[in-house]
């Protein structure tokens, strides 16, 4: 009979992933040992041992120090993920039916429109104190990964994703696209910004985005000329590049600072861009009793578009 510390995933031993995870943060053997209250002799054989297993080489041993090979590197993203998974089951098969409680994971790109869903998270942990919330930024395609893979109950999308096995509620608001740019720049001088004002322009642009959706046919007339100086994923880092004059930020209104001795002004597109705001899960998934609970609460809110 297995028990916890005995599941393997993909064949692999969690325990030898939590080994494995330990040497990485350390990058020591005698450190990581120390940490998981293990003899060094031991994980080195441990890790011997699970290198043999996969038949790939994880680290570089350069005295001391443990360095990760690519192998490494992208076994490291993966165990984090695989833990990640089984600490929410383990944490869902304890949870008590009769008490709300546990953890929901949503994972949503960066837009002003989170925050009347942040009222209702807001809202309901101010009725079920014992359940928590994680919230994990990234692009579209990282958001559609962690649903894929059971890293998140629910994903929150910027414009329309073809995901034909989700079930999707659109939100009342709308994002709307402009440029970010510092106040004295000439541009800050227009109400609106054109295509042909972007023309050889050095944008600042988060990846994947200019290629999507309805922007990507507002710049077609200007593909070939577009002049990409910097991508980015969190809108603070480009906030810090407009600053910096690497470029002018094409994003969101409202994710960025512009208000009175920021330093930076937005201005829309013209003609407008706006992209709507999907809340998804993927169909037929298990969802956590607290995850259905809150989905109900979303489901009736106002946040989203009835029809």
């Amino acid at each position: 009979m297995c028990t916890g510390k005995d599941y393997t995933a993909m064949g692999m031993d969690i325990r030898l992933l939590r080994y494995f995870l330990a040497v990485c943060e350390e990058g020591n053997i005698s450190q990581a040992a120390r940490s998981l209250y293990i003899t060094q002799p031991t994980l080195s054989r441990q890790i011997a041992e699970f290198e043999r297993e996969i038949g790939s080489q994880l680290f570089i041993r350069k005295g001391r120090q443990m360095m990760l090979t690519d192998k490494g590197v992208y076994l490291q993203s993966r165990a984090r993920e695989i833990l990640s998974l089984v600490q929410n089951t383990e944490e869902e098969l304890k949870t008590n039916d009769e008490i709300l409680a546990g953890t929901i994971h949503i994972a949503a790109g960066e837009s002003w429109a989170l925050q009347p869903l942040a009222a209702l998270i807001r809202e309901f942990r101010e009725q079920y104190p014992e359940v928590t919330f994680a919230v994990h930024t990234g692009n579209g395609e990282d958001v559609a990964m962690r649903i894929e893979l059971g890293l998140a109950d629910f994903g929150v999308f910027m414009g329309k994703h073809k995901h034909a096995d989700y079930e999707v509620l659109t939100f009342q608001a709308t994002d709307t696209w402009g440029l970010i740019m510092p106040e004295d720049a000439p541009l800050a001088q227009q109400e609106s910004i054109t295509v042909e004002d972007l023309c050889d322009l050095p944008l600042v642009a988060s990846e994947g985005t200019l290629d999507h959706g309805d922007l990507a046919t507002w710049l077609n007339p200007i593909r070939n000329h577009l002049n990409i100086a910097c991508t980015y994923t969190l809108a603070y880092n480009a906030a810090m590049l407009v600053i910096e004059h690497v470029g002018y930020a094409v994003t969101f209104d409202r994710i960025i600072a512009t208000n009175k001795g920021s330093g930076l002004v937005f201005r829309p597109l013209a003609p407008a861009v706006t992209s709507p705001v999907e809340f998804a899960w993927k169909q037929g998934q298990h969802l956590s009793h607290a995850a259905r609970a809150f989905l109900e609460i979303v489901h009736s809110s106002d946040i989203v578009r009835h029809k």
